[in-house]
């Protein structure tokens, strides 16, 4: 009994020491297969983080190619031309109009910000070179001429463990990326490529790779001016080759709305319609024109800075008044105002003032002076009237004028109011008396027509002379 009980022992001791021995096993192929699967996981992290880039490179190609064709189809004309390019407060010079660097391209508004700066892969700063040609091959005239261009990147995608390798796989995945028909590699000749020119992951050939730098990736593209050169541009470069029809299939007309100034040599528009300037109008139909102001306005003819011009006309027919600030000249022919008489004029006739039926002609009234002044000789095929009163007799101080005393017309005279045949004249008296102790003992008498005819008088003192103009 005692035997078996340690032979018993005997044996769970050696089965423990084989559990322990199993166990190490089972831990260190554990700790094998944790190494490989974080190997693996972590290797594939770092690929996919490498492809990744690789795709980053192949879609900012592509964001730049976009730019490229939205610069040419917007500046076609002056990077045809070489002309400097400005917008946004941003130029372009003439000299790099055909190779704009995305700096160039964000500056006009086509690139967004985060495809200008360059690319880091694997250590690497992967950079983009614009280049555009000019196609004349087809005999085509500057600027209808097509703009192919080729985008391509300043370095080749290297393998990141032997760095002069080029690795191959992503660099496909770039040019993919960015384009499966437009964009390509140049392969390394190790590869059994040529790395002088770029092609796609098909086979087929892009573009050429002057410095035959292997790994590069390039995009080419073009801008078909030709093609475009039928439509009307937004910018106005291209002139029109026919009529702007804005009638559409249906008929109905539309609109250009928001134009700053339009310049033409002719403006048509059928009767009846209005050419609108502010509220006013200019109508037509098929004889007359209106010119229409808005209510309660008026139509002036006036310069650019706003002086008053001459108007040119034929008859011109006043439904009003006619007012002038200045003077009223009448070449030749008449003037007549309907129902109201007129005023004659015809060249080397006659000046006729013809009143209305049994009107009068009036000189003042309207607070006017009533004053007519006549240069030359008056003359009356009928009766004068002077309505002007003054007294016979009185003193007028204005030769040859006539007045009225109510009996009879008086004329003024020497000062004096004179009436029709009373002419006056000198009459001039001169006596003298003698005198002897205080008694008058005679008288002497002398009458003259004229004061110049008065003598000095016989001899003796005390002669009188008295002359009067009546």
């Amino acid at each position: 009994m005692k035997q078996r009980m340690t032979a018993l022992r005997i044996s769970r001791g050696k089965q423990a020491g084989f559990l322990l021995a199993q166990m190490a096993i089972f831990v260190m192929l554990l700790s094998v297969v944790f190494a490989y699967a974080g190997h693996e996981y972590w290797t594939k992290t770092v690929n996919e983080g490498r492809d990744n880039r690789a795709r980053l490179v192949g879609t900012t190609l592509a964001k730049i190619a976009d730019a490229t064709k939205t610069y040419e189809t917007t500046y076609y004309e002056q990077i045809q031309r070489g002309q400097a390019i400005t917008a946004n407060g941003y130029t372009v010079p003439g000299s790099r109009v055909l190779t704009p660097t995305v700096a160039d391209l964000n500056g006009l508004g086509f690139l967004p910000n985060w495809a200008v700066n360059p690319i880091v892969y694997n250590g690497q700063s992967i950079g983009f070179n614009v280049k555009i040609m000019i196609d004349t091959s087809t005999g085509c005239s500057i600027p209808a001429c097509n703009l192919p261009f080729q985008i391509t990147t300043t370095g080749p995608l290297l393998d990141p463990v032997n760095t002069v390798n080029v690795d191959i796989r992503r660099a496909t995945i770039a040019a993919q990326a960015a384009s499966p028909g437009n964009a390509g590699v140049a392969m390394p000749t190790s590869f059994g490529g040529n790395p002088a020119i770029f092609v796609t992951n098909n086979g087929t050939q892009i573009g050429t790779n002057p410095g035959s730098v292997a790994g590069l990736i390039s995009m080419t593209n073009n801008y078909d001016s030709q093609g475009f050169a039928s439509f009307l541009r937004r910018d106005g470069t291209l002139p029109m080759t026919g009529d702007f029809n804005l009638q559409d299939t249906t008929g109905a007309k539309h609109n250009i709305n928001n134009a700053a100034t339009v310049n033409a040599q002719q403006v048509v528009v059928p009767g009846g319609n209005n050419v609108k300037v502010g509220s006013a109008a200019l109508y037509g139909d098929s004889q007359n024109i209106a010119m229409r102001a808005a209510p309660g306005g008026s139509a002036f003819a006036q310069d650019t800075n706003g002086n008053y011009v001459a108007f040119n006309a034929g008859d011109v027919n006043s439904n009003g008044n006619v007012s002038t600030s200045g003077n009223l000249t009448f070449s030749n022919g008449w003037a007549a105002a309907t129902s109201a008489g007129r005023l004659h004029i015809n060249s080397g006739e006659n000046l006729y003032l013809q009143p209305w039926a049994a009107g009068q002609t009036v000189v003042g009234g309207g607070g006017g002076s009533g004053q007519l002044l006549v240069t030359g000789r008056l003359t009356g095929n009928e009766y004068i009237v002077a309505n002007g009163w003054a007294p016979q007799g009185g003193a007028c101080s204005t030769p040859g004028a006539i007045a009225n005393s109510g009996n009879g017309p008086l004329f003024c005279q020497s000062g004096v109011w004179t009436p029709a045949g009373g002419g006056q004249a000198w009459r001039c008296v001169q006596y003298d008396s003698f005198w002897a102790s205080g008694i008058v003992q005679d008288h002497y008498f002398f009458i003259f027509n004229s004061p110049s005819d008065v003598s000095s008088g016989s001899t003796g003192n005390g002669w009188v002379t008295t002359c009067r103009y009546s």
